[in-house]
Parts: C-alpha cells; sequence; structure tokens
C-alpha cells in the first residue's frame, strides 16, 4: 500500500469527540487545502502551506525538547509569522505565553513565573531577550521527513496564558484549558458562522485574547485572515485602507478605539462589513448611532473576562439600542449560566444591580503559580456538580425582566482603559516602590466629551523628582495603557474627615491643565522640524517648540503608539516603542531618533 501524499488528517465533518482547537485546524489545512488562509499587505498562505509551515515549525519546537505541556513563549506583535509560529505551538501540544519581552520588569517577572521551554520573538524584542529565538528559525528550515502531526494536546491540557492586571504591583496569569476555547469557538460559529468566502480582520494584540478568536475561529472554518501591519490599530487611516483593501467582512472593535476610528476617517472602510464585533469597554447608544450610520453590518455588543473564554455575554444590537442610554451585554452564551447577587453572595432580584458571577464550560484553570488568588476568585459552587465553581467577576450589573443584562461598572478599582483592563492599585503600587515617592494615587478622568478617559497620577514626593522619571519607571512594569498620561506632583492630597483620601475630590480637578514649554525655541534641525509635524497632527496643535512635552501636551500611551509608528515608517528610524516615554520633549526625542538612526546605519555599513 502507497503511502498518502499528504498527512492524513481527521474528516473535517466529523472532528473527533472533545475536539481541541488543534483537532479543528489539522482538518481545516486538509479541507482547503488551495484557499487563501492568511494575508497581510504583501504576501499569503494557502491553507496547504500554511499547515506545511505549523508542522514544520512544531517539528522544530519538539527538537528543542518541547513536550505536550510545556510552555512556549511568544511576544504580542503581530505578524504572518507570529500566527505561524503560535499555531505551531499549539500543534505540538504546548501551551502558549503571551509576554512583552521588551518590558524589561514585568517581561522578567512573567518570565520567571511561566518558565517557557522556549522564547519566540521579532524586531526588538530579540534584543531585549537575549534567549529569545527569531521566528524565522522555526519556519524557514526543511521541512522534516516525517511531518505526520503529532502531539496534540487534550482537551483539559492549558491552551494559553494571559498575563492581567494584578493588585500587587504583579501581573496575574491566567491559565486558559483547550476546553473553553474550543467551546466558545464552536459557539460562536453557531451565533455568527463565518464561511469560506468572509475575510476576517486580525488587528488585535495576542495580549488580548479576542485576538486568539480572529486567528482560530477564521482558520477552522475556511476564511482567510487578513493580519494587519504592525501599530495598524492605533493608525486609523492605515487600519482603513488595509480593510478596503482586504475585503475585510468581519472585524472587531474596542469601542474607545472605534469612535476615533470613526471621527478620523468617517467610518466608510466599514461599509463592506457583514458583521462588526464590539467588546472590551462599554458601548454607548450615540456610538451605536455612529457605527450604523456607516455600515449595515450585524452588530454584537459582547463581554467576558481574561479568565471567562474570550466573552460570555452577547447581545445583537436592535434598533431599541440605539436611542437608549446605553448597549446591554445581552445573555450568557450557550453553556455559560450566570448569577447576580449581593455581596454576601444571596441571589438578588430583576431590576436591583449586584454583582455578576459565571460558570460553565468557559472558565480558566485559575492563575498560574497564584493559589491563593485563584481561590479567592473561583469559589466552589454550593450545591452544583462536583468540582463546579463560581468566578467572581467584580463586576456590577442589572438584570431586566427579559433576562438581559446592562452593564454598570465594577466594585472595585478595576477600570477599562482603551480596552485594556487596569488596576489603578497595581499602578499605586509600581509608584509607590520609587524611593523618593510618600504616596501616590491614581484616578481616571474622563475627557469632556464623554468619550475616553485618561489616568492621572497624583504623586506626594521629594523635591527634584520628574514626571520623566515616574514615566520610564512605569513602561518596563505595567503595560502601555496602565501608564498614566499625566503626573501631578504635590505636597499634600485631599483627605475625607475619617482620614482616607478623596478620590473624588481628585477626580473633579480634571486633567492637569497642558503646560506651555519653558522656552519658545522652534526646532532646529532637520529631524526635530519633521518631529514637530508629527507632534502637531496628533496633539492637535500647530505651535510645536523644542521643548514641548508630548504627554504634558495632551498625549497617551495610544497616541504614543501611533507617534513611533509614523516615526519608524516616515523616519525610517527603529526607535523602540518605549522612547518618547524616555524623551518627551520634541529635543530630547529628536536627539535619541538621531542616535538610533545613526547605530542602525552604522551595523548597516559595518
Amino acid at each position: 500500500m502507497t503511502e498518502p501524499s499528504r498527512p492524513a488528517g481527521p474528516d473535517p465533518a466529523t472532528p473527533p469527540p472533545e475536539a481541541t482547537v488543534v483537532d479543528r485546524l489539522r482538518a481545516s489545512y486538509a479541507a482547503h487545502e488551495s484557499r487563501t488562509a492568511l494575508r497581510d499587505s504583501e504576501r499569503a498562505l494557502t491553507y496547504g502551506e500554511l499547515g506545511a509551515q505549523v508542522r514544520t515549525a512544531a517539528s522544530a519546537l519538539r527538537a528543542r525538547g518541547v513536550a505536550r505541556g510545556e510552555r512556549v513563549a511568544v511576544t504580542p506583535t503581530r505578524s504572518i509569522d507570529q500566527v505561524v509560529c503560535t499555531l505551531a505551538a499549539l500543534d505540538a501540544g504546548a501551551t502558549v505565553v503571551v509576554v512583552d519581552v521588551t518590558q524589561a520588569d514585568r517581561g522578567a517577572w512573567i518570565m520567571e513565573a511561566a518558565q517557557p521551554k522556549v522564547v519566540l520573538a521579532h524586531g526588538s524584542a530579540l534584543t531585549a531577550c537575549p534567549r529569545a529565538e527569531p521566528l524565522g528559525a522555526l519556519i524557514n528550515r526543511p521541512a522534516p521527513s516525517d511531518d505526520r502531526p503529532t502531539g496534540a494536546p487534550g482537551s483539559r491540557d492549558l491552551a494559553y496564558v494571559l498575563p492581567t492586571s494584578g493588585t500587587t504591583g504583579r501581573p496575574k496569569l491566567v491559565a486558559m484549558p483547550h476546553a473553553p476555547l474550543a467551546h466558545r469557538i464552536a459557539w460562536a460559529q453557531d451565533a455568527y458562522p463565518l464561511d469560506r468566502e468572509d475575510v476576517v480582520l486580525h488587528a488585535g494584540s495576542l495580549a488580548f485574547d479576542f485576538s486568539l478568536w480572529e486567528i482560530l475561529a477564521p482558520l477552522c472554518s475556511g476564511a482567510t485572515v487578513a493580519v494587519a501591519p504592525e501599530h495598524a490599530e492605533a493608525e486609523p487611516t492605515a487600519l482603513a485602507a488595509f480593510i478596503a483593501a482586504t475585503g475585510t467582512t468581519v472585524a472587531h472593535f474596542v469601542p474607545s478605539l472605534l469612535a476615533e476610528f470613526l471621527t478620523r476617517t468617517g467610518g466608510h472602510a466599514l461599509a463592506g462589513l457583514r458583521v462588526l464585533l464590539l467588546g472590551g469597554e462599554r458601548l454607548t447608544s450615540e456610538l451605536a448611532r455612529r457605527v450604523r450610520a456607516v455600515t449595515d453590518a450585524r452588530l454584537y455588543n459582547q463581554y467576558g473576562p481574561t479568565e471567562a473564554c474570550i466573552d460570555v455575554f452577547s447581545h445583537e444590537l436592535t434598533p431599541e439600542d440605539l436611542t437608549a442610554g446605553g448597549v446591554p451585554i445581552g445573555r450568557p452564551v450557550a453553556g455559560v449560566t450566570a448569577a447576580v447577587v449581593d455581596e454576601d453572595g444571596r441571589p438578588v432580584r430583576d431590576g436591583v444591580p449586584g454583582l455578576l458571577r459565571v460558570t460553565g464550560n468557559c472558565l480558566a484553570w485559575g492563575y498560574l503559580g497564584a493559589g491563593a488568588s485563584t481561590a479567592a476568585a473561583f469559589r466552589p459552587a454550593a450545591g452544583g456538580a462536583p468540582g463546579q465553581r463560581w468566578y467572581e467577576t467584580g463586576d456590577r450589573v442589572v438584570r431586566r425582566p427579559d433576562g438581559i443584562c446592562e452593564f454598570l461598572g465594577r466594585l472595585d478599582g478595576q477600570l477599562k482603559i482603551r480596552g485594556v483592563r487596569i488596576e489603578l492599585a497595581e499602578i499605586e503600587e509600581m509608584l509607590a516602590g520609587h524611593p523618593a515617592v510618600a504616596q501616590a494615587v491614581v484616578v481616571a478622568v474622563r475627557h469632556p466629551d464623554g468619550t475616553e478617559a485618561d489616568l492621572v497620577a497624583h504623586v506626594v514626593a521629594d523635591d527634584g523628582l520628574t514626571t520623566t522619571e515616574l514615566r520610564s519607571r512605569l513602561v518596563d512594569r505595567l503595560v502601555p495603557a496602565a501608564v498614566p498620561a499625566h503626573y501631578v506632583l504635590r505636597s499634600d492630597v485631599p483627605r475625607l474627615p475619617n482620614g482616607k483620601t478623596d478620590r473624588e475630590a481628585l477626580v473633579a480637578e480634571g486633567l492637569p491643565k497642558q503646560r506651555d514649554p519653558v522656552t519658545n525655541d522652534g526646532p532646529t534641525t532637520e529631524t526635530e522640524r519633521r518631529l514637530a509635524v508629527l507632534f502637531g497632527e496628533l496633539l492637535g496643535t500647530g505651535q510645536i517648540h523644542r521643548a514641548t512635552d508630548f504627554f504634558g501636551s495632551g498625549g497617551h500611551s495610544l497616541l504614543a503608539m501611533r507617534l513611533i509608528a509614523r516615526v519608524r515608517k516616515q523616519l525610517k528610524s527603529p526607535v523602540s516603542a518605549r522612547a518618547i516615554f524616555d524623551h518627551p520633549t520634541l529635543a530630547q526625542f529628536a536627539a535619541h531618533v538621531d542616535r538610533t538612526t545613526d547605530v542602525r546605519n552604522g551595523m548597516d555599513h559595518g
């Protein structure tokens, strides 16, 4: 009997019992061999090519000692090669650990806690982590002599580990098994099915669990994943052009980023969408109306903490939602049970606000290496099945008589900034760790138009401490969205009669007024002049001087990422993402860009 021309895989029409996403992906590589699986602005891979590259990279991982249950670290930088290597890690039976190694302290802590067998990276991350291997080292190698798929994970094995905020100043590492991931992908295929003609936008970072749906759901169904250029999410016009060029039909947006996308592009690129998914933040009716004005796509508002795989509530928008005060998060998805309880854990009546807890085939295993935190957040379900647990979300909701839930906010100091879950206590802990800081209080202050909020750090500290020093300290320890845009150095903070910090008074102070430069000297070098144009475009002002402070003039983390993307593209400078945080004035940043470019040119000609 002759060997088949390609590795035998499961029949896509009859996936195995308790099929994982790896089972479904392997079936899809075979069933859709000639169709386009991945594409970006420059190249594309068919399903057959993708399957071959995944098998080659998985074989390379196994040769490096990666066995089923081992951990493979990947950086959240988006590219086709990153997708291939992430799929290869899963195919090898490994657990994918997402870690940004360019954040020195935070990245080092995650690496120590997760103990990955292999670290895969590209670009600046290779320099930041000496043990990291380039993605191409796995992909660009001879195919193994026997490339039949092996080592597939089981449904109880861990699929991925994602860091999220922690009140102790250290991130919590959410460990998610394969079973909830497979269930979530299957549920979505029933709720808003993808077909082979769909093109699904992958514009999220792997640090967000919804990006896994952007990759896995289309590849399990024969659709195409359009991998947006790095930093495209921070450049609305570039993202709009990519959506139009790829014929994207399905996309996901965080509401605050969608609002900016609409403002800066008009939203015309959304006209061709069939499905638009929204989540990560509260969705307002006003934004929903703006979206409906530019697209007839089916609109879904979704909710889910990282600890409950991707999304556990979903709601398709109705005409009534466009005239209400806010859009509900809807009902639990299939396989998920939710309860609304008071602070003592007793169920509350419909119409009464309470705390949301969820259970079912959606829950993470817990927090990696943190038994106490796991026990506090994942509680045994009294009277439930053996091993059944409730996850205490900490979110306040109200359930209407029709069973639809509305999101009201957090019980604690957590909030979402541009879709990223932030714990104020974590930021305060990092600031208070500076030897010159006596006290730090961080509050979120909404912009006058109410569309988004900025973090403001009020710091009581010794004389001589600068906001640049504080900001640089946080860049290595926190995700960019958690780095406050504004800092107020003060002698004390307002107090309530009981001695506690009066946070409401600090919120009432609003956003600090933008500081005028200490001098009015205009740009003097070619780099300063080109950067002044970029500063002006992003900050919305033409009055840019050498002493203009990017953050002191209204900049924040998203604008900083947009600035870096434009500098890399327009000035051909390989500046790091943290450069503007360390060198916030025009003169400082221009000097750094010149130094970085000179070093790169020297290496190119050395």
